[in-house]
């Protein structure tokens, strides 16, 4: 390019010689911005994504982890009305990785009890020795979180599930169990996984049990 007199001195363009809006994301070739150019806030690395918000934040999964107990074997517990018994084996134990998290406790109870028409078993629902699933204006009646009704035949466990939300507030190793009572003073036998009578025939059935501990973050709820 001719010029008349001296030629110009070269100098570097600058951000204030640009108008606002006059490169536009068509002359920006793909791959050339680096994390660093980016004003948005947060960590940026390979384990967080960039928000709606322009900040980075870390994939929080909803479920930490999940911890299981399952009965394929029958479980027999002698119980009467004068308090709870455990029930050997129905328990799980989990530990939080925080003390905010929650518990999600799932459950299913194949249960039977004697063929009395006077006798039924309830079942309640403990963190350690504390019940955590009590009902409001109990009385003289019994807690539970599963009742189940007298057998009338002996061939048949009856089948429960239960779905409980629970705030342990720990870090410790933390054990959910069941106990196990019944409405009558003398003693009565209850059965997991399998009916009153238990004969080996095709008249009877044999079942499965579960309890689950599922830790779920707080910062999604």
């Amino acid at each position: 390019m001719a010029y008349l007199g001296n030629t110009p001195t070269k100098v570097p363009l600058s951000s204030s010689d640009l108008n606002d809006s006059i490169i536009t994301s068509a002359k920006i070739v793909d791959g050339t911005i680096a994390l660093a150019d980016l004003s948005a806030t947060g960590t940026k690395n390979s384990t967080t994504f960039l928000r709606g918000d322009n900040t980075f934040a870390t994939v929080v999964s909803g479920i930490l982890q999940v911890k299981k107990t399952l009965i394929t074997s029958t479980i027999s517990t002698t119980c009467s009305n004068s308090g709870y018994t455990d029930v050997s084996g129905l328990s799980v134990s989990i530990t939080p990785t925080s003390s905010s998290s929650e518990i999600l406790i799932l459950g299913m109870i194949n249960s039977s009890s004697v063929t009395s028409t006077n006798d039924r078993i309830r079942y309640k629902l403990l963190r350690g020795s504390t019940d955590i699933a009590v009902p409001t204006s109990i009385g003289s009646r019994q807690s539970s979180i599963i009742a189940v009704e007298y057998d009338t035949d002996g061939f048949e466990p009856s089948n429960q599930s239960l779905v409980w939300w629970d705030s342990p507030a720990t870090t410790s190793s933390t054990t959910y169990k069941f106990q196990v009572t019944t409405n009558t003073a003398s003693s009565v036998t209850a059965y997991i996984n399998r009916s009153p009578n238990d004969a080996d025939n095709v008249d009877n059935a044999r079942t499965v049990s579960s309890i689950v501990a599922i830790e779920i973050s707080n910062s999604i709820l």
